[in-house]
């Protein structure tokens, strides 16, 4: 079988075709994924052991296909032995250590007609619900600017939503055997990771869209020059999955955030079947950052495999047949290393603990040397974060005082103070209040039912299975803490200033995962026997998870208002009409989207070496933010059009820029002012899309006759 699956999809890689690709593809995926699980959890079921196989496979193809894009490149032949290679690692483990096959059994129902009948009932209205829900989306989809989802869709989406989960919750405690509800709740989870896939056709974010036209470009050329010191992790598993599928590069990109999720959420609940609300389980994962999860980015991706390091290492504490889980973590930690360095700090403090700690006292304490490293490891892991930015900052030539300024640090605590802190509501609308509530008292609220996990663990497993996860979250809180006293991101615009330190801030949480899935465990059981802390929870757990949903993407409330909008199909023609009447070499300047938009379309074909003698290069359009071509971008809009700003532009260049061209967005504030002038300056503009949009030109050197 295995040969069978190999010569199909190897033979598909050159001249693609999409149905077999798909076809064989995913069946090579299933198969190695069987093989991989078959060996390291030999005694468990298949469906579970297919999860396990399908983590490892995935953490492989990420880290030897990150390998040869540095040593190599990721062309269809690098692809191929590299697909040829992932299966005979599989073969030869197992071949060296043969297991007995899983035992199968059978999960029954309670077996009762009423309790069957209660439970189609409530199957019926999770579908109902669910198609509700993924129906108002695809109505919602727009190619038009709006600066949050929530303007697009039904007034009773988020009523429709609570209801999905309340009834999932639902039928998830109707059954002692919980395999058969977990579906229905992978579901649930689903619906609210459909969101950017489907309200936002034309992509969602600014980073995504720039690491997929990346990933475009590695595909078509099987690299990108200068190689990328990051990233290459989520890289070279897209592409590797692109080829081996025959899909859209995009398509895969899109689907592989929200897909990762629910992979996570189904290995999660593997050693905690035997509880009766075990399938209610990946419903803890929505308390997590929700944000840091739902879209593909480095990021995101990153994020997800420091989620699959820490369960892995408490796997292997809880139960001692998962003895080879500890190589399944080394695995993982290396792919959220090479996907993203913030990610892969935790990852390898948790993959480090869980080996130090792995042949820990059976009377469940620690010996005061393990107990020391642990100590070390926290500090080493909460000091490598901002020793990397410091590193980064000196290769790109900014000085120590520019990176590091202790008079941050009152204006830094006021700005997080509601990370941290108890407040009131200030405004009048409650469901708002409770929303941002929620969002504010989500680090309390994980780090209690952590504690709880903690607390139920058996004594003589509790510091083996709790220590990984406690000492990845203490390194990155302890990173995230020397972030905030005084370090500054000079690559980065004001506004962005804070994006690092929330990101370590994020990874604090994500890493308690283990303890959140076993306190919520023990907190189930509880309410299940108690008729007042049930009836609790099935209104606060809905709610919570609710508001997450509101919380995960942009808003525009009292509260916090985004800025930002979407690529538009205005914003598309406007980049498509400056490359049609360019001629020669020219400069754009636009905002971030309408940047992105040209990536989107043309990839990074341009670009220009800077004027001042350095190692940069410009794109044609202002990418990234901090770059010197977006701050005359933001002067252009604040001067309307003002011609030397577009000779300003022209200057940052070492090449003869012969037209710039300014593209104001019709959302702008101050367009018809901005407009009214620039039309003056500009030797021409155009409307794009009935005035959504209007391109000017600036002829700086006359063409040649």
């Amino acid at each position: 079988m295995t040969a069978v699956l190999a010569i199909a999809v190897l033979a598909n890689l050159g001249p693609q075709y999409g149905a077999v690709g798909l076809t064989f593809g995913l069946a090579f995926l299933l198969w190695n994924g069987w093989l991989a699980g078959s060996w390291l959890a030999p005694h468990e079921q298949r469906h579970w052991q297919l999860a396990v196989g399908l983590v490892a496979q995935f953490a492989l193809l990420t880290v030897a296909g990150a390998g040869a894009y540095w040593l190599y490149q990721l062309n269809p032949l690098a692809i191929g032995l590299l697909l040829i290679a992932a299966p005979m690692v599989w073969l030869k483990l197992r071949a060296q250590q043969p297991m007995k096959p899983a035992a199968i059994y059978r999960d029954f129902l309670r077996g009762l007609p009423r309790t069957l009948g209660v439970s189609t009932w409530l199957t019926a209205a999770v579908l109902v619900f669910a198609a509700v829900h993924f129906r108002w989306l695809q109505a919602a989809a727009t190619t038009g600017a709006i600066r949050t989802p929530w303007q697009v869709t039904p007034r009773g989406f988020f009523l429709n939503y609570l209801l999905l989960v309340l009834a999932s919750l639902t039928l998830a405690w109707r059954t002692d055997r919980a395999g058969r509800r977990l579906p229905v709740t992978m579901l649930a989870t689903a619906a609210g990771l459909a969101v950017p896939l489907l309200v936002y056709p034309l992509g969602f974010g600014f980073d995504s869209i720039i690491h997929q036209a990346t990933e475009r470009e590695i595909f078509s050329a099987g690299e990108i020059t200068p190689k990328p010191p990051y990233y290459i992790g989520q890289y070279a598993l897209v592409v590797t999955l692109g080829r081996l599928l025959a899909a859209p590069i995009v398509a895969v990109d899109r689907l592989a955030a929200p897909l990762g999720l629910l992979l996570v959420a189904a290995y999660l609940y593997r050693p905690w079947r035997t509880i009766s609300t075990a399938a209610a389980l990946p419903l803890l994962l929505l308390l997590m950052p929700y944000a840091a999860l739902s879209v593909t980015t480095p990021q995101t991706l990153g994020n997800l495999w420091v989620l699959l390091t820490v369960l892995t290492v408490a796997f292997g504490a809880l139960d001692e047949s998962f003895r080879r889980f500890r190589a399944l973590s080394v695995l993982t930690a290396a792919a959220a290393m090479v996907t993203h360095p913030i990610a892969g700090v935790p990852a390898i403090v948790a993959a480090a603990a869980g080996w130090m700690i792995s042949t820990g006292d059976r009377r469940g304490s620690l010996a005061p040397a393990k107990k020391i490293g642990l100590a070390l490891t926290v500090a080493t892991g909460a000091l490598a974060l901002p020793l990397l930015f410091l590193l980064q900052a000196k290769l790109n030539g900014y000085p120590f005082a520019d990176v590091w300024n202790l008079q941050l640090l009152p204006q830094r605590i006021w700005e997080l103070r509601s990370a941290w802190l108890p407040g009131l509501p200030r405004s009048s609308a409650p469901l708002l209040d409770f929303a941002y509530a929620v969002d504010r008292y989500r680090w309390w609220m994980i780090a209690a039912i952590a504690g709880v996990g903690i607390a139920a663990l058996p004594y003589r497993s509790r510091w083996r299975t709790a220590a990984p996860p406690i000492t990845a979250s203490a390194s990155m809180l302890g990173s995230f803490l020397v972030l905030i006293v005084g370090m500054q991101f000079p690559q980065l615009v004001a506004g962005e200033q804070l994006v690092f330190p929330k990101r370590a801030w994020e990874l604090a949480q994500l890493s308690l995962l283990p303890l959140l899935i076993i306190g919520g465990a023990a907190l189930f059981d509880r309410c299940r026997r108690v008729g007042v802390l049930r009836a609790a929870l099935f209104i606060l757990l809905p709610a919570f998870l609710t508001a997450q949903l509101y919380l995960a993407y942009p808003r525009a409330d009292r509260y916090q208002f985004d800025h930002g909008f979407n690529v538009t199909a205005s914003d598309i023609a406007a980049v498509r009409h400056v490359a049609a009447d360019a001629a020669g070499d020219y400069l754009v300047l636009a905002n971030q989207m309408t940047a992105a938009a040209a990536v989107r379309e043309f990839g990074f074909s341009r670009s220009y070496p800077a004027a001042d003698g350095s190692q940069r290069r410009y794109f044609a359009y202002p990418i990234p933010t901090g770059e010197p071509l977006y701050l005359r971008y933001l002067e252009m809009v604040e001067r309307r059009g003002n011609r030397q700003v577009a000779r300003d532009a022209a200057a940052l260049v070492a090449a003869d820029i012969r037209s710039v061209y300014f593209i104001l967005d019709g959302y702008w504030d101050g367009f018809n002012l901005v407009a009214e002038q620039a039309k003056r300056e500009a030797d021409r503009w155009w409307e794009i899309g009935d005035g959504q949009a209007i391109v000017f030109r600036y002829v700086l050197v006359a063409p040649p006759p």
